[in-house]
């Protein structure tokens, strides 16, 4: 295989932390897994004593439980490599604010404002950040407030996780300096917290009318998602009703899990105003229950604009649906199930360009083992009945747990949908190997699992995942599959049919994924399609 470092003349272009040889990393003090695409740093300070608990020094500061100067020791001696897989910082923030004045929160702000620069500049790729402080009490949103204000950088590009309530405590401080130091920013989510509401949000608009201002001169992007606003005081459909009269950009996901949860699983829909104005542009749905598709379908029909769907089945739908069939043969059920999932009406969808779909991986062995063959032909059925209701025009396809004979899958996916350019793909254990050569358009593939593949020509981009990601470390059937651990032979005809190749560690010193590619050109932006995965696909 080529030697990356000379295979082409614009190498150059490529990040710094790309032209290092992988080195594997087999121990560091810092007791962390830095593997996720989430890292979370836990912020806090404490009073100094000695061995007769006489203080030595008030509220000095601790990262993970390490004082601030020896963590800063520790981050400075890590490999720069060991660090740029991540693309979210999240960090949660101690502090006793009670009695605190207001310049003593500032300075305190500006402890931790140095800490947080120190951080993202360690992690390169870092790109979204999400700061929590751990109060109900106006302190502690003064004090995320002024973190906000002076935060540089030029790389953070979303904030998570703004408190409207931030806004609202916050109305009589300088409106242009929140978030004036972020020179990258792009988006911003703004949430509410049922854990520390407001007295009252009678003035609500007249008091957060000079933030809207602010961040539309930012020319920033809102997002919101349904599932943490209050459903009686009709706070989200006001604050939507005052971003729409400022003409500020926003997108609204729409959490229809939640819905299902906090209706005890019935099917109503929440914030059923803000659907049927056609303000959602993502919806997500994990199907727990038959029926629950319903739901579903309800959203569906009214958000004609939406852009992207996630839809999950569960275990516990398959297995209700298997009870149903009951003595009935496959073939009588089948025109119910294609009832059932008729997305037909999504091809009138212009701006629908993306689907996540799968089955939960955990099965239960004793309610599925005499059914195997029918819990497959239903998957199938399921899956072909989905893709077949989509617009042709889907360009980005995520694919979980692809059911047994996957070849009847991929066929379903070339006739119904012949524009994907990105492809995730995870296969059911007893897969052996995927053909994707009539994939024409596809550029960008994204594999996990044991399985041979078999690509069509001019792609641009594999990354190889050999053993299961994070997000499935709790389900102890997969942790059973052997063959995600010994699969190389599978994997080296792919390798020699690319010119490059960059390998990631885990902390282990095992590969976590391989980048395979013909031209360095193509790794600008995203080198891995699960760093593209929505944040609501359920862990």
């Amino acid at each position: 295989m080529t030697d990356l470092l000379t295979s082409n003349s614009n190498f150059g272009k490529l990040p710094e932390t790309n032209k290092v040889a992988r080195q594997i990393i087999r121990n560091t003090s810092l007791k962390r897994d830095f593997f996720n695409q989430e890292t979370k740093f836990v912020l806090e300070t404490r009073n100094i004593i000695d061995d007769q608990d006489n203080f030595v020094q008030t509220k000095v500061v601790f990262i993970d439980g390490i004082q601030w100067e020896d963590f800063k020791k520790q981050m400075l001696e890590l490999p720069q490599e060991y660090l740029e897989n991540e693309t979210l910082i999240y960090l949660y923030i101690i502090d006793n604010l009670v009695f605190k004045t207001d310049e003593q929160i500032m300075s305190i702000a500006s402890i931790y404002t140095k800490i947080i620069e120190f951080i993202l500049s360690k992690f390169i790729n870092a790109n979204s950040i999400d700061i929590t402080v751990k109060t109900s009490v106006k302190q502690g949103r003064y004090l995320l407030y002024l973190i906000y204000s002076q935060l540089k950088s030029n790389k953070i590009q979303k904030v998570r996780s703004i408190l409207i309530s931030i806004l609202l405590d916050n109305f009589n401080q300088p409106k242009d300096k929140l978030f004036s130091n972020l020179r990258e920013l792009k988006e911003v989510e703004i949430s509410y917290d049922h854990y520390c509401p407001l007295p009252s949000f009678e003035n609500m608009e007249i008091l957060i009318e000079p933030f809207l201002h602010s961040l539309r001169d930012k020319n920033l992007t809102l997002f919101l998602r349904t599932n943490n606003w209050p459903i009686k005081e009709n706070i989200l459909e006001r604050f939507i009703k005052c971003i729409v009269d400022k003409k500020i950009t926003f997108s609204v996901h729409g959490d229809l899990t939640n819905s299902l949860s906090y209706n005890n699983f019935h099917n109503i829909l929440n914030h059923k105003e803000i659907y049927e104005k056609n303000y959602i542009k993502s919806i997500s749905i994990e199907l727990f229950d038959l029926g629950h598709e319903k739901l579903l379908h309800e959203a569906l029909k009214l958000s004609t604009n939406i852009e992207e769907i996630t839809i999950i089945v569960r275990a516990v739908y398959m297995y209700g649906l298997l009870k149903s069939v009951g003595s009935l043969n496959f073939d009588e059920y089948k025109n119910i199930v294609k009832d059932t999932f008729n997305f037909d009406y999504l091809k009138k969808y212009t701006n629908l360009k993306t689907l996540h779909f799968g089955f939960q991986h955990w099965e239960i062995g004793a309610d599925f083992d005499e059914n195997h063959e029918l819990l497959h032909k239903l998957k199938r059925f399921i899956f072909e009945c989905i893709i077949s209701g989509m617009p042709p025009h889907i360009s980005k396809l995520s694919l979980d747990n692809i059911p047994k004979n996957s070849e009847k899958c991929i066929e379903v996916i070339c006739k119904y949908l012949p524009n994907i350019t990105k492809f995730f793909v995870s296969g059911d254990r007893n897969i052996n190997d995927i053909d994707l050569t009539g994939m024409d358009s596809l550029q960008h593939f994204v594999m996990r699992g044991k399985y041979s593949v078999k690509l069509p020509k001019n792609m641009d981009i594999v990354v190889i995942y050999p053993t299961y990601y994070k997000q499935y470390e709790s389900d102890e059937d997969l942790k059973k599959y052997s063959q995600y651990h010994d699969n190389e032979n599978y994997y080296s005809h792919l390798r020699d049919t690319f010119d490059n190749e960059l390998h990631n560690f885990d902390k282990d010193g095992k590969i976590n994924y391989i980048v395979l590619f013909k031209n360095p050109d193509t790794l600008t932006g995203h080198l891995n399609l699960i760093d593209e995965l929505p944040i609501w696909l359920p862990s």
